[in-house]
């Protein structure tokens, strides 16, 4: 299998070399259908992590642990609905240049070059750590190598890609995929299905394990992490993330909901498929030779595939993690190179805008390997970069419509997620006092860590919000004029909550209803 994937990265390198030949940034691409568009978003959204992620909650927590991810459904209308349309108005390259139509003076200055860096460096690093962790712990399972030997591989292949990469996403490249990811987990689920009788190993689970089936546990602090912080608090951020490339592809603020539901309802069918396989999976195979959860699914993938499926699931495997790994990299650099660049270095001509961009790139690439080669589990990663966005989300959405808040309010919110989470994990992480809150709110400890810098990064962004200016209202009449004046507020919410609602009963209906049928 090692050498599929050595011929899936040539044929690969070959494609990005044809496709990624005009400088862009993820603002400035080409326009595209929206239906083009969704589907390309829901690629991104997937890509390799999301399998093996669900497969590591599933097996030591059960259906209901998904909630980790899952909660960010209940806010799955806000961005299509109510930012997006306004992001298209600002016509911007990088959304970090939303620091200086919103705010004014030398702190929106400040703001964008500390968020250039802080997100397009460090926090870029730790999401491709994520997905490079995913996809070595795939090749670990498919292949005989040792751990070293596959982050050598890996790291390799990262860094080359840096280096004929040229900061373009290619939506129409990931359409492909996405397209080919579902005609394969259509065919697994098919040939599964004929292998082995699904509704029998329902049953079966429902009879020797119950809660592993069971969605929704009982209402403790441990589970309304979930619903009320992990929703609110840290998925509920305004759209200017990576994501956000495919809803400005779309160039129409009224098509930009159509580009929500595409992907939205792929991403329910494909989360249904691999919820499916993993059922299957552990009632046929409750005894396999792999212990790590997020492990699992590939094993599962491997015995009920014949060795042209498998092969096939390699390829689609490989051209995920590239694509994705592509798509972060464009993001982080495109902070760098705009943001950083084109400000401050080429002004002064101290180096050529390629040999910054193609540094750029590859430090990123070597952080993200070297955090991943030093992590264990997927999800390790991802907590650490919601301990970082505890509390910061509301800043980003409070931002567009409470004109009291300035570029020191973000400032100090990505500051204090920052420090906070380095303090607690330093001062009070396994501490008696950890223990004693924990057994007084019957909760876990990273649910009591993510409250914890929650109230402490709100309470900081807060409280500098009303210490420090307000803006120049001329820069404010500005910015409301040009982004504000025809802007709806009632029915771009009314809207997204319908479309949350229509996702959770549409959540329920596949998971719950098909599931827990008797």
């Amino acid at each position: 299998m090692i050498f599929v994937y050595f011929a899936t990265f040539a044929a690969l390198i070959l494609s990005y070399l044809f496709l990624n030949r005009k400088a862009s940034t993820r603002f400035s691409t080409s326009k595209r259908h929206w239906f083009v568009a969704g589907i390309s978003l829901f690629a991104v959204q997937v890509s390799i992590t999301t399998p093996m992620l669900f497969s590591g909650v599933f097996h030591d927590t059960g259906a209901h642990g998904m909630w980790f991810v899952w909660s960010k459904y209940l806010i799955a209308g806000m961005v299509p609905f109510v930012f997006a349309p306004l992001w298209i108005k600002l016509k911007i390259k990088t959304d970090n240049e939303f620091a200086i139509k919103r705010f004014s003076g030398p702190s929106a200055v400040y703001l964008q070059v500390f968020r250039a860096i802080y997100v397009g460096f460090f926090i870029c690093c730790l999401v491709l750590s994520f997905q490079v962790l995913a996809f070595i712990k795939f090749l670990a399972v498919i292949s005989d190598w040792d751990r070293n030997s596959l982050f050598t591989l890996v790291g390799f292949t990262a860094i080359v890609l840096s280096f004929f990469n040229r900061l373009r996403s290619n939506l129409i490249t990931e359409y492909g995929q996405a397209i080919l990811l579902l005609g394969l987990m259509a065919t697994l689920l098919i040939s599964i299905h004929i292998e082995v009788d699904l509704s029998q190993s329902i049953q079966q689970l429902k009879e020797s394990e119950p809660e592993t089936l069971r969605l929704i546990p009982s209402l403790d602090l441990s589970f309304l992490i979930y619903i009320l912080v992990h929703a609110f608090f840290i998925h509920l951020f305004d759209g200017g993330g990576v994501e956000s490339q495919r809803f400005f592809a779309n160039r129409s603020p009224k098509n930009v909901w159509k580009v929500a539901v595409t992907s939205g309802l792929l991403v329910m069918l494909f989360n249904f498929f691999i919820y499916l396989i993993l059922i299957a999976g552990k009632a046929t195979f409750p005894n396999t030779t792999v212990r790590d959860g997020e492990m699992k699914l590939i094993e599962y993938l491997q015995a009920f595939s014949e060795p042209p499926m498998m092969a096939l699931v390699v390829v689609l495997f490989s051209a995920l993690f590239l694509s994705s790994f592509i798509g972060l990299l464009n993001w982080g650099a495109s902070y760098l190179s705009l943001d950083i660049y084109n400000r401050y270095i080429q002004p002064r001509g101290w180096v050529r805008k390629s040999t910054f961009s193609q540094w750029v790139l590859v430090g990123i690439s070597g952080l993200s390997i070297t955090i991943a080669f030093y992590a264990e589990a997927l999800d390790y990663i991802l907590k650490i970069i919601f301990n970082l966005t505890a509390g910061v989300a509301p800043v980003f959405v409070l931002r567009w419509f409470w004109m009291r808040i300035n570029a020191w309010s973000q400032i100090s919110a990505m500051v204090g997620g920052l420090i906070y989470s380095a303090l607690y994990f330093l001062l009070l992480e396994g501490s008696d006092w950890e223990t004693t809150w924990r057994t007084y709110f019957s909760c876990s400890a990273y649910s009591l860590r993510i409250y914890t810098l929650t109230i402490l990064t709100t309470a900081t962004w807060l409280l500098v919000t009303f210490l420090t200016h307000k803006d120049d209202p001329a820069v404010l009449h500005q910015f409301k004029s040009e982004v504000l004046a025809d802007f709806d507020p009632f029915r771009s919410i009314r809207n997204a909550v319908l479309y949350g609602g229509l996702v959770i009963g549409l959540f329920f209906l596949l998971f719950g209803l098909l599931i827990h049928a008797q």
